[in-house]
């Protein structure tokens, strides 16, 4: 995935915005993983399975956020 959660800090120079993104995403997604039982994944698991959700879940009014099936799938762009 290309999102700041997977960022070592090696592949970033500091004190740039990506940077400091990547390592205030890390600290905040690690304080919500020791906040559950971390016993049964690890925490690079844990981010993996929260970028899942985040990049394919839809908003609906009626549900909530839900998960569809192979809509993430579809070509959302107009032509």
């Amino acid at each position: 995935f290309a999102s700041p959660l997977f960022h070592k800090e090696k592949n970033l120079v500091e004190f740039t915005a990506a940077f400091h993104l990547g390592q205030t995403m890390q600290s905040s997604m690690s304080e919500v993983w020791n906040l559950i039982d971390s016993q049964h994944s690890s925490l690079d698991d844990f981010l993996w399975a929260y970028t899942v959700v985040g990049s394919r879940a839809f908003k609906l009014n009626d549900l909530g956020t839900v998960l569809i099936p192979f809509a993430d799938l579809a070509n959302h762009v107009s032509l």
